[in-house]
Formats: structure tokens, C-alpha cells, sequence
């Protein structure tokens, strides 16, 4: 599955933020997701 995320879901990720629910976190963490980051997010 494809994924577009935005800079705050990105940010909280990368940060272990408690905020993201847990099937967030299952869907960022799987590798057979494809997590894609706006370039305006960089």
C-alpha cells in the first residue's frame, strides 16, 4: 500500500511521539508499505 504523509505525522514518527496511534505506527513500521514525504516537508 502507497502512504502520503504529512511533515507533523513524520515528525512524531521519527520522534516515538505517544500521540501517533498504534495503527499508525503499524502502517509507517511495515515494510511492505510505501511511506512517501512531500518534499515541501524537507
Amino acid at each position: 500500500m502507497r502512504y502520503l504523509i504529512d511533515t507533523h505525522i513524520l515528525i512524531w514518527f521519527l520522534e516515538g511521539n505517544p500521540s501517533l496511534s498504534p495503527k499508525v505506527v503499524n502502517i509507517l513500521s511495515n515494510p511492505r508499505n510505501q511511506v512517501e514525504v512531500s518534499v515541501a516537508s524537507l
